[in-house]
């Protein structure tokens, strides 16, 4: 009898520790966006999509200085106080996610080229300052949401006028491409 109940709990703990094991490997995760035509009649791929669904909320959170919505993009920027954060932001009136280039998934983090824009606060100065830039971006999953996992600012090579000239005809290829210049007003959203 002492035999049976041992075998019938070292049974059921045996079950109990394989089902874990299985359901703790997580399954990659599947892009749930769609592929669509864009504005120039080519494909909009659905990791592209993906990534400018995700990339939208973070530019916005730092356009409105939300710092809670900003950490929860962006891990790297958790351990700064909300203080150091918004001083961080300071001097930027806004962003502006302009495009994306070289969009690539590997079933675990999301990569691209970003194209963006920031409106800087320049005491003494007429007119708006705007400053593009480009970075390599990285998202991952994190629960239900593609977090920031890597950002490099990407820095001009050779004159400064050449990569002003070359930064802004890819602003403009991506204007054409998705129709607009600032991609939280994009209708692929």
């Amino acid at each position: 009898m002492i035999k049976k109940y041992l075998l019938g709990i070292t049974f059921l703990l045996v079950t109990f520790f394989s089902i874990n094991c299985v359901s703790s490997q997580q399954a990659p995760y599947q892009i749930t966006s769609q592929p669509l035509i864009a504005k120039d009649g080519a494909i909009i791929g659905a990791e592209e999509r993906e990534m400018i669904r995700a990339l939208v909320p973070f530019f916005t959170a730092i356009t409105n200085k939300d710092v809670k919505a900003i950490k929860e993009l962006n891990p790297g920027l958790r351990h700064l106080s909300d203080e150091q954060l918004l001083a961080n932001f300071v001097s930027v009136k806004s962003y502006t996610l302009q495009g994306l280039e070289n969009v690539s998934y590997d079933d675990e983090k999301l990569r691209a080229v970003v194209l963006y824009s920031a409106e800087l606060i320049k005491p003494g100065t007429i007119g708006r300052n705007i400053a593009p830039y480009q970075s390599n971006i990285g998202l991952e999953r994190e629960g239900e949401t593609w977090v920031i996992s890597e950002w490099r600012q990407i820095k001009g090579e050779g004159s400064d006028m050449n990569y002003f000239i070359d930064i802004l005809s890819r602003f403009d290829k991506a204007e054409k491409r998705y129709g607009v210049k600032d991609l939280s007003k994009w209708d692929g959203l």
